[in-house]
């Protein structure tokens, strides 16, 4: 990484950072995992690491595969991987909404389904975060996900569960509707 006038850089490609070739990484694992189910290893994150950060150093994609080798097993383990493994989970789910004259788009990183039968919208986070602080974290992505939240709303005419999962600690943040 280079710093430059302050702000860091790197030359991945697609990059602003190191924080989002992994989250671009961490987001195809964990739906390749979900897919693969047991098929799912070591040679096929490598392979989403050595596309995703095409160029990088042997330390750095070492480093990558590292990291997203421990988030997708939080995602496994935590709450929303787990009801997503029991049922219905469509990931990556492109959507397009008309607010009021103005076009929104977008991806949801989850879409799935509670045991009642009810959406559930989940955004994953891959933030350094200490465990506790989800709340606080969150308050940057309250508007891109009461968005996701919104839309679907406006498709099924009912509003959904909605959340953050935030991967290093393996919460699951439900912001109060009010916060959206």
């Amino acid at each position: 990484d280079v710093a430059v006038t302050g702000v860091q850089t790197c030359a991945l490609p697609i990059c602003d950072g190191l924080g989002l070739v992994r989250g671009r990484i961490v987001h195809r694992a964990i739906e390749a995992r979900a897919l693969a189910g047991a098929a799912f290893g070591d040679a096929a994150l490598a392979r989403i690491v050595d596309e995703e950060a095409a160029i990088a150093d042997e330390t750095t994609r070492a480093a990558l595969i590292a990291d997203a080798t421990d988030l997708v097993a939080r995602y496994a383990a935590s709450e929303i991987g787990l009801a997503a493994a029991a049922g219905d989970a469509r990931f990556e789910v492109p959507f397009a909404w008309d607010w009021d004259g103005i076009p929104v788009h977008g991806q949801i990183d989850l879409l799935t389904r509670t045991r009642d039968g009810a959406w559930c919208v989940v955004d994953f986070k891959t933030d350094r975060v200490a465990p506790g602080s989800e709340a606080e974290a969150a308050t940057p992505y309250l508007v891109q996900i009461g968005l996701y939240a919104r839309a679907l709303e406006a498709a099924t005419g009912a509003f959904p569960r909605l959340g953050l999962l935030f991967l290093r600690t393996g919460r699951f943040y439900e912001p109060p509707r009010s916060d959206l």
